[in-house]
């Protein structure tokens, strides 16, 4: 994947889709499946695809149908003075 820095607003706005999509297909999952494991319709999970064009409840939704949201995802431990990373 290109730079951000190289591309244009829309592809970066594309791209969180994009790797749904990806990570739905190397999992071969349906767009049901994951729209039914995330409680969402399978529309919002293809617009999410298609256009990336979704909240952050959707996004959080698709990544947990698809086993990606972890602990340290979610709950990220505070790096800097007196914090350990």
């Amino acid at each position: 994947m290109a730079s951000f820095d190289s591309m244009s607003s829309a592809a970066v706005a594309e791209a969180p889709g994009q790797r749904l999509k990806r990570a739905r297909l190397n999992q071969s999952l349906s767009q049901q499946q994951v729209a039914d494991t995330a409680g969402l319709s399978r529309r919002a999970v293809a617009n999410a695809e298609n256009t990336g064009a979704m909240n952050l409840e959707t996004f959080i939704a698709v990544l947990h149908a698809l086993g990606r949201v972890s602990n340290h995802a979610v709950n990220p431990r505070p790096v800097g003075r007196g914090y350990k990373a």
